[in-house]
């Protein structure tokens, strides 16, 4: 075989995915310098949490186990919610085995039991005065044991990479007065969740012209002039032959892509499409779908036909249309007697988008749908995901090729890019973006926020933050752009290289080696006081210097670390009044209590650049961004006129069809045909904006310079 062909293994993306989520799992814990079993349950804990499988991001524990007759165990926790009754304690089960594993029922029994063993002990009395004041161990029990008549619900969640095959992921029995939750959070669940795409590319379908017989349906009436609405049922093997061309264009506005096949709803659908497939249209749901033109034919009959379809998106049943394709392609299922009922809606195109994202809110119901998701579409997420790939970081010595930080505003994108390439190819997309370069919203929002030395709120997770960064920032960026320039996203990654610099110090000290714990705290705390240290003295980090050296240098690691260890101290030494550390670093006061106390006494100018002298580079960046944004529509119609005519054709056409142009837009058009791109002002912003709006509405990408 040829380095270039892709063998059956590429072709699976679920084996393709766990090798990916393993790479991942070394990536996490090389970056931040913990063992695999913790990085694992960092990533699927914040998943976990993403899905609603978790109320919160957890708290990971260190040393809450015992090993012997009464043996014990707990990974993570999220403390008891006063409000609700809720106690959530996570136990993780990480295989390091190159191949997939199944788990089964004895095995997740076991590891409940270790996990309810440690809550039954820690309602008794006497079971703190066992454990080491300073540990984790002594925090958690103290918690239950303080707030246990509070406790009406016990969540105990099941974390692991291996497949469950238990028939049931959760499990819900009454014990002593409290509702016992079992869950299970294994790898078809993190597959699933994490296989999102965004974006559209405009697609037409004309089912003649592609073999297809037109398709019955039955227009819905309907009083508004936004939306058409047709039932109709479709063939299975239509649905697995457009699948097969277009793949996850067809749902790449469906806030949820399905790429596998293992959850218990998908085996039923291959077990029903392999034994009695005359039944799928009766067992299955149907689809949800929309496009933005739908073009119908009448016979002589009477009877209504499908005849094309333009931007044709699933909405809802991206996992059965992808598990009929399955079963063609590779069960071998013949398809001649399956059928599929279809909800289909014609929005108009200045529409699509905003009603997409509402049909994927209301009617999506496979999985939980987080919020945070649907502003991944946001202007600024996808302005900072293009600035990330044309920004590349700066060549080391012996690097001969360049590479760039990845911006994952979607959850999945990152390891979408590889699935079904040969490796040659996955190879050059992972050389280029590293996955130790990749980040998210929620390491973004984590350092704008304690820039602001909101240190409470991080500390509460990326549920609380990041909705609340999109919010404010998404705002920013519609109202003055000059902000949001080069400048501004080096410093952005900057921030996020000494966050992870910092915690891999920490890690990596002695101090801490020798009594761990608490790292997600101290890590946060003292980030935020370096920076605070800084600010008091006019000073603030160097970060043009470590763009370009892409870490943080020894000296100023040196005096991280020594404020990382007064910051540890001075979190465990809670004031009377404070039952439990975990809340405690929660709280304002614990924030305004340590910079009154904590003092540092090197020299600042050591360490970062004055006040003034970073506003110079701040101004110079926001300059350059004006510039960029004046230049930048003058040079897009140079380019369009003198050498993209084409695209200026297609543009009008466009606007025609669908009733987009104005007396301005008409005119830039023709004066565009002629070469003349010098328009008036007003010509221009309304050409402008017309071919922007085109690019949104038919995800189109004619706006470039």
């Amino acid at each position: 075989m040829k380095d270039d062909d892709i063998s059956d293994d590429e072709l699976d993306p679920n084996r393709e995915f766990y090798k990916s989520l393993m790479e991942d799992i070394q990536r996490v814990s090389g970056l931040e310098t913990t063992d695999k079993n913790e990085a694992f349950l960092k990533l699927f804990s914040e998943t976990a949490a993403e899905a609603g499988d978790l109320n919160s991001d957890i708290d990971i524990l260190t040393g809450v186990s015992y090993q012997g007759s009464r043996s014990h165990r707990v990974d993570g926790w999220i403390p008891v919610d006063i409000e609700n009754g809720d106690l959530t304690l996570c136990i993780s089960d990480f295989s390091d085995n190159p191949e997939l594993q199944n788990i089964d029922k004895t095995d997740s029994e076991n590891l409940f039991k270790l996990c309810k063993r440690f809550f039954d002990r820690a309602m008794q009395k006497d079971f703190t005065e066992e454990l080491e004041e300073r540990s984790d161990a002594f925090h958690v029990a103290s918690e239950i044991y303080d707030h246990k008549k509070a406790i009406r619900r016990l969540k105990l969640v099941l974390l692991t990479n291996r497949i469950s095959v238990m028939r049931k992921a959760f499990e819900v029995v009454e014990e002593n007065g409290i509702t016992l939750v079992k869950n299970i959070f294994d790898y078809n669940r993190y597959f699933a969740l994490n296989s999102d795409i965004n974006g559209m590319d405009e697609i037409e379908i004309d089912l003649v012209e592609e073999g297809f017989d037109p398709i019955p349906c039955l227009e819905t009436s309907s009083e508004s002039n936004d939306y058409k609405s047709y039932l109709a049922v479709v063939r299975g093997e239509f649905l697995a032959d457009i699948y097969a061309k277009y793949g996850t264009k067809l749902l790449e506005q469906n806030v949820r892509v399905y790429l596998q096949n293992r959850t218990n709803v998908n085996k039923a659908m291959q077990e029903t499409l392999k034994t009695t497939p005359e039944m799928f249209f009766a067992y299955n749901n149907g689809l949800t779908c929309t496009a933005s033109d739908v073009e119908v034919e009448e016979k002589e009959n009477g009877q209504t036909f499908i005849s094309k379809l333009r931007n044709l998106q699933i909405v809802n049943g991206g996992q059965t249309t992808a598990s009929i394709l399955y079963a063609r392609d590779k069960e071998k299922s013949e398809l001649e007697k399956v059928s599929v009922q279809m909800k289909l809606s014609k929005i108009e195109p200045e529409k699509l988008s905003d009603t997409v994202s509402k049909i994927s809110r209301y009617s999506n119901f496979q999985n939980k749908v987080n919020a945070a998701d649907f502003s991944a579409t946001h202007p600024y997420h996808a302005w900072f995901e293009k600035t990330s790939k044309r920004i590349s970081s700066p060549l080391k010595d012996g690097e001969k090729d360049a590479s760039y930080w990845f911006y994952e505003r979607a959850r999945g994108t990152y390891n979408n890019m590889t699935l079904y390439k040969s490796k040659s190819e996955s190879d050059r997309i992972k050389s280029k973006f590293p996955k130790n370069k990749m980040i998210k919203k929620d390491d973004i929002a984590r350092v704008y926020f304690l820039k602001k030395f909101k240190i409470p709120l991080v500390i509460r997770g990326p549920a609380t933050y990041v909705p609340q960064f999109a919010e404010i920032e998404t705002k920013r960026f519609e109202k003055d752009q000059t902000e949001f320039n080069d400048e501004y996203y080096r410093n952005f990654i900057s921030y996020v290289i000494l966050w992870y610099d910092i915690q891999n110090y920490i890690t990596n000290s002695e101090w801490y080696k020798n009594e761990k714990g608490l790292r997600k705290e101290t890590v946060t705390y003292t980030f935020a006081y370096f920076l605070y240290w800084l600010k008091e003295k006019d000073f603030v980090c160097d970060l043009r210097q470590i763009w370009l050296d892409h870490k943080v240098n020894e000296k100023t690691l040196y005096l991280i670390s020594k404020i990382a260890q007064k910051v540890r101290e001075f979190i465990l030494d809670t004031p009377p009044e404070v039952i439990n550390v975990t809340e405690y670093v929660k709280k304002d006061y614990c924030w305004t209590r340590l910079i009154a106390k904590l003092k540092i006494s090197d020299q600042a100018s050591d360490h970062g650049i004055s006040i003034s002298e970073h506003k110079v580079i701040i101004d110079e960046g926001k300059k350059q961004g004006k510039m960029d944004m004046e230049l930048g529509p003058e040079i897009f119609l140079a380019n369009l006129s003198l050498g993209r005519k084409s695209e200026i054709t297609e543009i009008d056409e466009l606007a025609n069809r669908h009733k987009m142009h104005n007396p301005e837009t008409k005119q830039a058009i023709q004066k565009l045909l002629k070469g003349q791109y010098n328009l008036t002002y007003k010509s221009r912003d309304n050409f402008i904006k017309l071919v922007k709006n085109i690019d949104k509405t038919f995800d189109k990408k004619f706006y470039r310079d």
